[in-house]
C-alpha cells in the first residue's frame, strides 16, 4: 500500500516525488546507485567504473556489458548518449537535476534523438556522437565521457535520480519520438518504456494500483518476488487496516501521529534505511524586520527545543543537523554541533538586540505546509511558536 499518491507517468524524465521513485526505479535503471545506506559512496549499475579528471569536469564510465532492455534491446554508450541529451536537449521537468546547466546541448538536436539509429549508427551518427568537443561522448560502444561547463561535486548523485534512468531510443521513437524542447514523449508518460531493471509494468489502473512482473531479459539475479502490486491509497487507516490484516505486506508510508497504531504489532517491522534527505526547517525572511537582526534570529533557533520535536511529535525517527544541508548528504559538515535549546541564552540575545523578554517585538505570521504525510507533526510544531 502507498499512502503517498501515484506517479503522474511513467517516464523517469517527467514525474518527481516518492511515487515515482519507487516505481521508476523498479522498471529502469541508471549508472550508479547508493552504496547500502551511504550517501556518499556509490556503486555501479549500468556502469562498471568511472572516473573523473583533476579540473573536476569530464566523468567519464565504462559500461556493464550484456545488458538488455526488456525488450530486449541491446543496452550500450549509444543509449546513455540518447537520456542524456534527451535532458540537456529537451530540459523536461526532471531537467533541473540533469539538463542544460550541466550539459550544453550544443550542435544536438531534436531531430537527432528521433532519428538516429541508436543500435546500428550510420557512420555519420556515430561521428556526432563521438565528437570530443560536446558535452556527451560515446569513447567506444560501452564508454562514455560526460564533460560538465563547470565542476559539479554532486553530478554522481544526479546520475542517481530519475533523471538518469535510462529508456529505451528506438521504443521511444516508434512511438512519436518528441516534438521540441520541454516536451515529453506522452505514451511513455502513460505507459512506460522499456527499461533495464528488474521489473516491467504490466498494468495501471489509474487511482487503484500498478502492477509490476519479472523483467525477463533481467540481466542481475533474479527477485525473490515475482510480483509486485502497489495499490493507492487516500485514507491511511484503511492502509493501516490491510497492513494489519496481511492484505498488504508493506506500507509506505505511514504519517508520524499514526506510528503508535503499528509499533509494536504482531508480525509488523518498522524498517529504518538510515538518513534521509527530508528535512524540516523553519525559513525566516531576512529582509523584514526584526528578522533582520542576527540575535533575534539566533534567538529563535536557541527557543525551538528541536530535540522534544524529534521525540514527542516525529517518534523519535530524527536527527538535528546545522546549515542548509541534512546530515549525510555530501558537503555536510560534522564538525560544526547544531544549536541546541537553551531559553536563558534565547532571552539574552533578545534583550542585547533590544526586546527585552520578547517586549516590542511585533507579530509574526507562520506558514506551514498542509499534506497528510507531514501537516499531522507540523500543526503540533505551529503551535509551539
Amino acid at each position: 500500500d502507498n499512502t503517498l499518491g501515484e506517479p503522474q507517468g511513467l517516464d523517469p524524465s517527467w514525474g518527481g516525488g516518492h511515487s515515482a521513485i519507487e516505481v521508476g526505479q523498479n522498471i529502469y535503471q541508471g549508472l550508479l546507485w547508493y552504496k547500502e545506506n551511504s550517501t556518499t559512496e556509490y556503486v555501479g549499475v549500468l556502469a562498471t567504473d568511472w572516473k573523473l579528471t583533476p579540473d573536476g569536469k569530464t566523468y567519464t564510465f565504462s559500461l556493464r556489458k550484456g545488458v538488455r532492455f526488456s525488450d530486449g534491446r541491446p543496452f550500450n554508450a549509444y543509449s546513455v548518449w540518447f537520456n542524456y541529451y534527451k535532458m540537456a536537449v529537451l530540459n523536461p521537468p526532471q531537467g533541473f537535476m540533469i539538463g542544460p546547466q550541466l550539459l550544453d546541448p550544443g550542435r544536438v538536436t531534436v531531430q537527432d534523438l528521433n532519428t538516429f539509429d541508436f543500435i546500428n549508427p550510420t557512420a555519420s551518427q556515430l561521428a556526432k556522437m563521438k565528437e570530443p568537443n560536446q558535452s556527451i561522448q560515446v569513447i567506444d560502444d560501452y564508454t562514455i565521457a560526460f564533460h560538465l561547463k563547470q565542476p559539479v561535486s554532486s553530478f554522481l548523485d544526479r546520475t542517481a535520480t530519475l533523471a538518469g534512468l535510462m529508456v529505451e531510443p528506438t521504443f521511444v521513437q516508434e512511438h512519436g519520438g518528441f516534438q521540441g524542447n520541454a516536451t515529453v514523449n506522452e505514451y511513455v508518460v502513460a505507459h512506460g518504456s522499456p527499461g533495464t531493471g528488474p521489473y516491467i509494468v504490466t498494468s495501471w489502473i489509474r487511482g487503484q494500483s500498478i502492477t509490476m512482473e519479472l523483467n525477463p531479459n533481467y540481466w542481475g539475479p533474479r527477485p525473490h518476488v515475482s510480483k509486485v502490486i502497489i495499490q493507492y491509497k487516500t485514507n491511511v487507516i484503511d492502509a493501516i487496516n490491510d497492513l494489519r490484516s496481511g492484505t498488504a505486506q508493506v506500507l509506505y508510508t505511514v504519517p508520524f501521529n499514526m506510528l503508535p497504531d503499528i509499533e509494536g504489532a504482531p508480525g509488523i517491522v518498522l524498517a529504518k534505511s538510515g538518513l534521509s534527505y527530508v528535512i524540516a526547517w523553519l525559513a525566516l525572511d531576512t529582509r523584514t524586520y526584526p528578522l533582520n537582526i542576527t540575535k533575534v534570529r539566533l534567538a529563535i533557533n536557541y527557543a525551538i527545543n528541536k530535540e522534544a520535536i524529534i521525540q514527542e511529535l516525529f517518534r523519535g525517527y530524527g536527527v538535528t543537523f546545522q546549515g542548509p544541508l541534512p546530515r549525510g548528504m555530501f558537503g555536510y559538515d560534522n564538525t560544526i554541533e547544531p544549536i541546541g535549546y537553551n531559553l536563558e541564552k534565547a532571552k539574552q540575545l533578545l534583550a542585547e538586540a533590544g526586546f527585552p523578554d520578547g517586549k516590542g517585538l511585533r507579530p509574526l505570521s507562520f506558514m506551514y505546509p498542509n499534506d497528510a504525510f507531514l501537516s499531522p507533526a507540523v500543526q503540533p510544531i505551529a503551535r509551539v511558536f
